[in-house]
């Protein structure tokens, strides 16, 4: 299985918490979103 994604913020919604919290609450629900599902994609399949 591969994963990519090209030129989107998945990564900094990881990474930025202590950049600026108002970045952090608009960004991270998705992005925690979708590394789970990915995670959970990927064991079950």
């Amino acid at each position: 299985m591969v994963l990519m994604t090209h030129n989107t913020d998945i990564g900094d919604s990881w990474e930025r918490e202590a950049d600026d919290p108002a970045y952090f609450l608009e960004f991270s629900v998705r992005g925690y979103a979708f590394g789970i599902n990915t995670v959970l994609y990927a064991m079950t399949h």
